[in-house]
């Protein structure tokens, strides 16, 4: 499948690596069928991804910045209720990650992730939802230079 994307150009993308996001991302109601990419211009100093890029399959304007926070920050630690998994359609075994959406200002060292409500990807159903944390431990912006600083990472 190709994907003419506004920001990116042309993507090919394998129709079994189309992530489907049921319910649809809160806000974003233009299609669920997503797709996950990433680039070799965010890569840190040892040479791994911090950023990748989640591309709506179904409209060319929408993509979001992600972020594994736990490259970054070792202690996030998500507490993902069992509804949420009924509805990725979890089952022991399956591989399921989770991202943090970003948001890049135009001054990127005021770059924030979203730690309140990740995404939640159940890869091997190709499946993915975003929560909404319940703890109340996390923010809706935190700073993501302030953890590279932390954490002695620099962003080439």
């Amino acid at each position: 499948m190709i994907i003419n994307s506004s920001t990116f150009g042309e993507l090919k993308v394998s129709q079994d690596k189309i992530i489907t996001f049921s319910p649809a991302i809160p806000g974003f109601d233009s299609g669920e069928r997503y797709f996950i990419f990433t680039d070799d211009e965010n890569e840190t100093n040892e040479g791994e991804h911090l950023f990748c890029w989640l591309h709506s399959a179904d409209d060319e304007d929408l993509a979001f910045a992600l972020l594994d926070v736990l490259k970054i920050k070792d202690d996030y630690q998500p507490e993902i209720e069992e509804e949420y998994l009924k509805m990725l359609l979890y089952e022991e075994g399956d591989i399921i990650n989770v991202y943090n959406i970003v948001n890049i200002p135009e001054n990127v060292k005021d770059m924030t992730v979203n730690l309140l409500a990740p995404l939640v990807i159940n890869f091997t159903k190709m499946r993915g939802m975003q929560v909404i944390l319940e703890s109340g431990k996390y923010k809706l912006k935190h700073k993501i230079f302030e953890e590279l600083n932390k954490a002695g990472k620099e962003v080439v």
